[in-house]
């Protein structure tokens, strides 16, 4: 232990490649991904190397690269952020669009080549190549039926034009003025059952509260661009729920406590239980009026035996609508 601590305790080069790939897909142990989420916070080269990573993994994984074991902790561990299943899709479409480009093409400018111009066809037909004292006094033909055509398709045009009869511009005093509608017919009189509203008042609709919710797992902390995010709803009835993945699940009860990046605590809540919908995980809410433009971790604790234990920490940002 004292020897993981000397090796992550320098600058991010330090790290090895396999331990960033372990860390993302996360199969280290508790400790060793505690303190990789703790220097991340500080050291920005470590978070370059992380994000650049990321980037490796899932080419990785769309290239077929990945064994059996890591493919499925990349499907279940690692793409639960909306950014990593775009970045997925993004490198699936440039793959594929790597694989149609490099297509031979010759097989293409073969039959562009071997195809005949309409000029060539031309004349094959009418036998001007074979024939080559005909070719002149065939063109000049052709070209004076092409001229007959055109001469016989305007005249055509002209004759069939209509005309137009031009009216003499009416006397202004002898048109009659135009009758105003009647007020009986402009305004309808209210059905007698039909109650009226007061002007300014609009009908009441019942709003019911806007509900964001944000799935984070233990440790899945990225470089500041890329930091889970949720959109924080700005109505005074409207939550925020959280759902908190548990790696390893026990009967609890479990306390979480919302803190900003300052330390500050935003919430607690206390006697929560876990509960398997898919994956086991913790669930609360809270008014979302509590959240500002800020990062935000939430520290998650589990008593047994009458002791209280670190379970993890997540960690994520809120950004108002």
């Amino acid at each position: 232990m004292a020897e993981d601590r000397e090796q992550f305790s320098g600058n991010g080069s330090a790290v090895p490649d396999d331990v960033l790939r372990q860390y993302l897909l996360c199969v280290l142990d508790a400790d060793t991904r505690l303190r990789l989420d703790e220097r991340l916070l500080v050291d920005d080269e470590f978070a370059q190397r992380l994000s650049l990573a990321e980037s490796e993994l899932i080419d990785d994984y769309t290239g077929g690269r990945l064994n059996a074991a890591d493919r499925t902790q990349f499907v279940r561990r690692f793409l639960v952020t909306d950014e990593r299943r775009n970045a997925l899709r993004l490198s699936t479409a440039l793959n594929a669009f790597a694989e149609s480009e490099s297509a031979p093409r010759s097989v293409a400018a073969a039959a562009k080549e071997s195809k005949p111009s309409w000029a060539e066809s031309f004349a094959t037909f009418f036998g001007f190549a074979r024939r080559p004292g005909f070719a002149f006094a065939g063109a000049a033909a052709i070209l004076l039926v092409v001229v007959g055509l055109i001469w016989l398709i305007n005249r055509g045009a002209q004759q069939s034009q209509p005309r137009i009869a031009t009216n003499p511009p009416e006397n202004p005093a002898q048109q009659q003025p135009q009758t105003e509608p009647s007020p009986a017919l402009a305004y309808s009189q209210p059905s007698p059952d039909v109650k009226p509203q007061p002007k300014g008042s609009p009908p009441e609709r019942s709003v019911s509260p806007a509900v964001a919710t944000l799935v984070l797992l233990p440790g899945a902390l990225r470089s500041s661009g890329n930091m889970a995010r949720i959109a924080v709803p700005r109505g005074e009835q409207d939550v925020v729920r959280f759902n908190l993945i548990l790696e390893n699940a026990g009967d609890g009860p479990y306390l979480a406590e919302l803190a900003n990046a300052n330390g500050q605590t935003v919430a607690v809540k206390k006697d929560l239980k876990p509960h398997v919908n898919g994956q086991t995980k913790i669930t609360f809410e809270i008014p979302a009026r509590l959240l500002q433009n800020d990062d935000y971790q939430v520290k998650l604790q589990r008593k047994t035996d009458g002791k209280v234990e670190s379970v993890g920490r997540y960690y994520f940002r809120a950004l108002q609508e």
